[in-house]
């Protein structure tokens, strides 16, 4: 998101401060979830299958932002 798409009027914050808010660490995202894969795998075939589900849909959308 490009921070001229947002409307701030109105608003006393500073760019700075909106980019900074609305900042997001690819790598850092990536590496919690293959340590969240970690965990889930420990519950082998106990663990939902929609569960897993939505953390590929949550890891596909990761790698691809």
């Amino acid at each position: 998101m490009d921070i001229k798409d947002l409307d701030l009027k109105g608003l006393n914050i500073k760019k700075e401060k909106i980019k900074e808010l609305l900042y997001f660490d690819k790598q850092g995202w990536l590496k919690e979830l293959n340590e969240v894969k970690v965990f889930f795998k420990k519950f082998e075939k106990d663990f939902p299958v929609e569960l897993w589900y939505e953390f590929n849909k949550m890891y596909r959308a990761v790698q691809e932002y």
